[in-house]
């Protein structure tokens, strides 16, 4: 009968470990992305103001840098760090939209996580670097045909409630 007890004892104590890395993994990883956004953000404003007020030039340098820095990199790209963030904000919902829509392409994905950061379309075209506004229209139009085609609800709203769903 003890042994019984300390074999569920011991395998609640692994549980709880187990469960206490994962936060602590959790914490490490949001804390490594937040170092690395400082850094970026530092070195955007670098170059801001080493490039006066010429707007081209400082898109066009902050553009080639943030693709050079990130393709240099040991750690996955942007896009994939972009899809880590929104994990971690907004209650897992890419792995769940990853598990629950196996349809929903890496692109797709990505957009997503933008949709629930809060980026406007024209932020998001501009991030992906889509030269015309159909491009993003059309594949949000597929993205949510993918998710949810029967209602006549936005992509946005979709998303915005399947995170409340997630953190509540």
């Amino acid at each position: 009968m003890l042994q019984k007890h300390n074999l569920e004892l011991t395998e609640q104590c692994k549980k709880m470990f187990t469960s206490l890395k994962e936060k602590d993994d959790l914490i490490t990883c949001y804390a490594n992305a937040l170092r690395s956004r400082v850094f970026e953000m530092q070195k955007i404003v670098d170059i801001s103001m080493l490039s006066g007020e010429n707007n081209a030039l400082i898109s066009e340098k902050i553009k080639k840098w943030i693709l050079s820095y990130h393709s240099l990199q040991s750690y996955p790209s942007l896009n994939i760090n972009i899809q880590e963030l929104t994990n971690m904000c907004c209650g897992n919902v890419i792995t769940y939209l990853k598990e629950k829509y196996p349809s929903l392409n890496n692109d797709e994905l990505t957009i997503c996580s933008y949709i629930c950061l809060n980026f406007s379309s024209d932020q998001i075209r501009y991030v992906l670097d889509y030269k015309h506004e159909h491009s993003l229209y059309n594949k949000r139009h597929k993205i949510k045909c993918k998710i949810d085609n029967e209602s006549q609800r936005e992509l946005d709203v979709i998303l915005k409630e399947l995170i409340m769903s997630r953190l509540y």
